[in-house]
């Protein structure tokens, strides 16, 4: 059925259409009337919304994760600018300077850092002496006269630490090293480990030792020496150079250096001059 045929049988519709037209015709004439959209029909519409889901790319759920380790990267992700400038700011530097010891762990019991030695003693017993054998180790069992292999240090390390104010200074010898003897011997260089700096709670011990030295009362830094042959790359045994005093160093350098004296350097010439001046000269 027609349109016009409802109308025709709706006097409603009719006088209601008359009136429409009637309005429109005087909004026309005042120029008021606007354009009507264009009515869509129900069927087109639904056909329009289903071609632009189709061009629409799906939209994937990230699945929720539940690690605090994705969920800490992804707050460092979302700080700002300013707000990382800042926090990089207040990073620590590679090499700080001599401010506040840093926290570290206590030692194990069986650790050398929980045992106290006596310098003196150390240095009359071994002073220009070669151990009959080789490594670190075999060096702490001499000086504490035992046999024991349980006992804990780093031997990694160019240093070692006693419970007391004391250091060992490890130093290979070679003619590629970088340590070396100044003023025939008088003097000797030393580098500090690859994560070492003035901060590091070894390096501050060892600074404490150097401002304490006029009333070390047992303490004090030995040096140990050993010459290492690259060809065959074995090392020697370890000879005892005795007691170091502090001369210079070059701050925040990485790695750290420093110049010692040797303190003992009169008495290494007067009894193990032929010893002492072999090592001397393979450096």
């Amino acid at each position: 059925i027609g349109r016009t045929t409802i109308m025709s049988d709706n006097p409603y519709l009719t006088l209601r259409e008359s009136k429409i037209a009637r309005n429109e015709e005087r909004l026309r004439q005042l120029g008021l009337l606007k354009k009507q959209q264009k009515q869509t029909d129900p069927t087109e519409e639904k056909e329009r919304i289903k071609k632009k889901r189709k061009s629409e790319p799906p939209t994937r759920l990230q699945p929720t994760r539940r690690s605090q380790r994705t969920s800490k990267e992804k707050s460092k992700n979302d700080v700002s600018a300013q707000e990382r400038v800042v926090v990089r700011e207040h990073m620590p530097r590679k090499n700080p300077s001599v401010t506040k010891e840093i926290e570290r762990a206590p030692a194990a019991p069986n650790s050398v850092r929980r045992m106290i030695i006596s310098v003196p003693e150390i240095v009359n017993k071994f002073l220009g002496k070669t151990l009959s054998n080789t490594g670190k180790a075999f060096v702490i069992q001499s000086i504490l006269e035992s046999d024991d292999n349980n006992v804990s240090f780093n031997k990694y390390s160019g240093i070692l630490e006693w419970q007391n104010d004391a250091l060992f200074l490890w130093v290979n010898i070679a003619s590629d090293s970088m340590n070396d003897f100044l003023k025939a011997g008088q003097q000797m260089t030393w580098f500090g480990g690859s994560r070492m700096h003035e901060g590091s709670p070894v390096i501050q011990k060892l600074f404490r030792i150097i401002k304490e030295s006029e009333n070390s009362n047992g303490n004090g830094i030995v040096l140990w020496c050993r010459h290492y042959n690259p060809k065959t790359k074995t090392h020697h045994p370890y000879t005892c150079l005795g007691r170091l005093s502090y001369d210079s160093h070059i701050p925040q350098s990485q790695p750290l250096q420093f110049i010692w004296n040797l303190d003992d350097y009169s008495a290494l010439m007067k009894h193990h001059k032929q010893r002492f001046q072999e090592i001397v000269t393979s450096s």
